[in-house]
């Protein structure tokens, strides 16, 4: 797995958790989609908490300058 990780869409994900539920070996899937064995767990956790796959909000969250502002204004 060297290089730039796989992006796969909820279609995908859905077909990919449906082998592992039908008893395919999960390191086995794993290794042939290139990705760790952790990444399909995960899929399958925030499936069943969540009830989709689509991505969390991706990156850093935006600094709120209304907060900072004051804070660098105190004597």
């Amino acid at each position: 797995m060297v290089g730039r990780k796989p992006r796969f869409s909820e279609e995908e994900k859905l077909s990919m958790l449906a082998r592992m539920h039908n008893g395919e070996n999960v390191s086995r899937l794993a290794d042939e989609l290139g990705i760790h064995r952790q990444r399909l767990y995960a899929w399958r956790e925030q499936l069943r908490t969540c009830g989709n796959l689509t991505p969390a909000r991706q990156g850093r969250p935006k600094k709120n300058s209304d907060l900072i502002v004051p804070l660098l204004l105190r004597p």
